[in-house]
């Protein structure tokens, strides 16, 4: 049976290629705007729904690592307390850092595009993960793609409250409540936020990958075979669905078309055995995959900056800016990870007492979320 060190290189480069595919997509509609040939999409033969997949996919390997990292947990004195700490050190600093940066560039930008700035109260749900709606009546935070750290932060409090309970009982609750939030969602759409948000089918993605991790932990695996195949089906189910399904973050469909394929795909990461001696492409996916909650976090400002640079005299090939762009992407990303998040990060463990947490607590090594 796999060790959790084990499953982590697969793990990783799949939260890394979820990454990629985010920024891609985010990237091609950049590229409309910098070259100015809105209604032209580069790669136009994959649609949206393939890049958009990405957060489906990061939905799924969420709860398979909260799971796994948590299986022996259940039930013991300040087990939920621990994981809280974790997650909110790892995910807050940065997730805060990013939403303050893109209120001051909202408020400086005003002027130049339309639209209303986020007043103080926008900005303050923002950083408490709290669903509001904004100025144009949505739904989404100060930083628009926080809309999935919204739901994290939704799994991390169910999940913690799970914990509190031996693993059977703990598991049928964390079941039993996002079971409920998605049935109410799809018979019974709320209005009110934040429930109008939480109360969405696209939470049962976070069960699947619960799923997972206990089959795992059952002994359940899957033959290479099978797992190649999973993938090939899962990631051609996002083409497809990109033609007839929905992709829309709160449209309820979206976990059938897009959350199994997720599921499918996140099942051949980590039900397959894995070669206990990685290559050297997959220990460098691994690396990268560090990086993927400052690459979710800071692409949509690079994109930004690239696009203002390409305009001044970039060549007008779509496909170019693509490449460039994510190229820049990945760059800042591992910059900001390795100056800022990790050492921020293992300060803040150390001084809550919870361990160096040295890298990602989704990467499976010390006990991570996001984008549309």
């Amino acid at each position: 049976m796999n060790s959790p060190a084990e499953v982590l290189t697969r793990v990783q480069v799949l939260r890394f290629v979820a990454a990629t595919l985010v920024v891609l997509g985010h990237a091609r509609h950049e590229a409309t705007k910098a070259l100015g040939i809105e209604g032209t999409t580069p790669w136009s033969f994959a649609p949206t729904a393939l890049f958009a997949g990405g957060v489906d996919i990061f939905f799924v390997i969420s709860g398979f690592i909260m799971f796994t990292i948590s299986a022996h947990e259940f039930g013991r004195g300040g087990a939920s307390a621990r994981f809280l700490v974790r997650r909110l050190t790892r995910i807050v600093p940065a997730y805060w850092l990013f939403t303050l940066l893109m209120a001051v560039v909202a408020w400086g930008l005003s002027h130049k595009v339309n639209g209303t700035p986020p007043g103080p109260g926008e900005i303050l749900a923002s950083l408490l993960f709290l669903p509001h709606h904004d100025a144009q009546g949505t739904l989404y935070p100060v930083l628009m793609l926080g809309w999935t750290l919204n739901f994290e932060m939704l799994f991390y409090a169910v999940f913690a409250l799970g914990l509190c309970l031996p693993r059977p009982a703990g598991l049928a609750l964390i079941a039993a409540l996002v079971g409920t939030l998605a049935l109410v969602g799809w018979m019974w759409p709320l209005q009110a936020a934040p429930f109008a948000f939480w109360a969405q089918p696209i939470v049962l993605e976070f069960l699947f990958g619960v799923l997972l991790g206990w089959l795992r932990q059952r002994g359940w695996r899957l033959p290479g075979g099978a797992g190649w195949l999973l993938v090939l089906a899962g990631f051609a189910a996002l083409i497809l669905v990109g033609h007839f399904g929905a992709s829309e973050p709160l449209d309820p469909a979206r976990v059938l078309w897009m959350g199994l394929p997720a599921l499918a795909i996140c099942a051949a990461a980590t039900l397959v055995p894995q070669d206990p001696h990685p290559g050297r492409w997959e220990r460098a996916g691994a690396a990268a995959g560090d990086a993927s909650y400052a690459l979710y976090l800071s692409h949509p400002f690079v994109l930004g900056a690239v696009g203002v640079a390409w305009r001044l005299g970039g060549p007008q090939v779509p496909e170019a800016f693509v490449l460039v762009a994510y190229a820049a992407c990945v760059a800042v990303a591992l910059l900001f990870y390795r100056a800022v998040e990790r050492p921020m990060t293992r300060v803040l463990n150390a001084r809550l007492g919870v361990g160096r947490g040295a890298r990602d607590p989704l990467s499976l090594s010390t006990a991570k979320g996001v984008a549309r």
